[in-house]
């Protein structure tokens, strides 16, 4: 399953809940506009209940051009600072968003090809300071062009859960697509757009076998999801 990656409305705007930072679209590209969002409650939680929630993102891209995979390019960031252009939206719940356009937010020139975007995240003094779990800095992928098709929800931590538990399986396309969802082969529901989300309120002990797909005039592509409610794997 090929995946990086809350609720009431912050449920809606989240990929998974183990996710620390999140790009929407989830498939961003280094020409679009996203939003970007922390969970200061992940990670390794320097952040969390931070008062007043004042917090700023230091970021910088990795390019073709870096020489390595934590090599920060157009760093933006003014430490220790009221950086307002780096500044943050408190959104409730520890979570975090600023709105950017790719490219002109980092200045990378259109030559140059962004693979991914790198972060840590600090309050106004800067001696606190949101990081990954272990230290290290956080990386969001930037996507190439191309119709690519991902389970967001549930995340790759959770594909496991008791008999009786709801499931909600949050779906996402690259492009405008025709959706389909499958469960061991029977289609269970369908769309247009770029989304598909379904939730099942109770699911019997079991394996089950999920595939999403989606398909434009140009071509198809799915993702697999294997989910085990309570008792052991089915054969």
């Amino acid at each position: 399953m090929k995946r990086n990656f809350l609720h009431g409305l912050l449920f809606a705007l989240v990929p998974a809940a183990s996710a620390q930072v999140w790009l929407d679209p989830y498939f961003a590209r280094q020409d679009d506009s996203v939003t970007v969002y922390f969970d200061a409650a992940a990670g390794n939680k320097a952040l969390v209940n931070l008062g007043p929630p004042d917090v700023y993102m230091h970021t910088g891209a990795i390019t073709d051009r870096s020489t390595s995979a934590g090599d920060w390019r157009y760093v933006q960031g003014t430490w220790g600072t009221d950086d307002q252009p780096r500044k943050m939206q408190y959104l409730g719940r520890n979570i975090y968003s600023k709105r950017i356009h790719v490219r002109n937010f980092y200045g990378v020139p259109s030559n140059e090809n962004i693979l991914r975007l790198a972060f840590v995240f600090r309050n106004r003094a800067g001696d606190k300071v949101g990081r990954a779990s272990d230290g290290s800095d956080i990386f969001a992928t930037i996507w190439p062009a191309g119709l690519r098709a991902a389970f967001l929800q549930p995340d790759a931590a959770a594909q496991t859960g008791k008999a009786g538990d709801s499931l909600r399986l949050r779906c996402a396309a690259s492009e405008s697509s025709q959706l389909e969802l499958y469960l061991n082969q029977t289609l269970i529901k369908s769309g247009q757009g770029k989304n598909l989300d379904t939730l099942f309120t109770s699911l019997p002990a079991g394996q089950y076998r999920f595939i999403f797909k989606a398909t434009t005039g140009t071509g198809s592509v799915a993702d697999t999801l294997v989910y085990i409610a309570g008792g052991s794997p089915l054969t």
